[in-house]
């Protein structure tokens, strides 16, 4: 019994922390706190563009700054619209709501 005990107190510390899943409106609501919390320096940008790629974001990459956006059609001729702006040291989210030939409600 001890034995085993003891075994499955290993097992556990021998995971890794399981980290959350990726959450769009954790960023935007706060990129720099959420970017800060869930990667370490050395992953970024590289790690914050692939969760993006994999939320099926674009991204474009200029010489300073990578650009990623997703838009997904919210009703009629409305579409929610994410960027992200990921420069060195400083990363910037924003949602905004456009419509094509109508005022959003």
């Amino acid at each position: 019994m001890r034995a085993s005990v003891l075994a499955l107190a290993l097992a556990a510390c021998a995971t890794p922390p399981q980290i959350e899943p990726f959450s769009v409106a954790a960023l935007i609501s706060d990129a720099p706190s959420y970017v800060a919390s869930r990667y370490d320096r050395a992953q970024l940008p590289t790690a914050l563009i692939a969760d993006l790629t994999a939320e099926e974001f674009h991204c474009q990459h200029r010489d300073a700054m990578s650009e990623c956006g997703r838009s997904r059609r919210a009703f009629a001729s409305c579409f929610d619209v994410v960027t992200v702006r990921i420069r060195a040291g400083a990363v910037e989210a924003e949602q905004n709501r456009r419509c094509m030939g109508a005022s959003p409600s």
